[in-house]
């Protein structure tokens, strides 16, 4: 949460836990198509940027996929 943290001024509603993943979480302004998704895996944090209109399901989805 930490690293999300840093982008809470690119969100109206700051830093929010992505819904269906542990430790995740994502900073996301619906009048941009920009949204950073921060995941922690195996103790090292990645952030996902999505410059499309990318549903965030499917977003989830493709993290979840071995």
């Amino acid at each position: 949460k930490e690293a999300a943290d840093r982008y809470r001024g690119e969100s109206p509603k700051g830093v929010e836990p992505v819904p269906g993943l542990a430790n995740a979480y994502m900073v996301f302004d619906p009048k941009t198509p920009n949204r950073r998704i921060f995941i922690e895996y195996k103790k090292k944090v990645y952030m996902i940027v999505s410059g499309e209109k990318i549903p965030l399901a499917t977003i989830v989805k493709s993290v979840l996929q071995p």
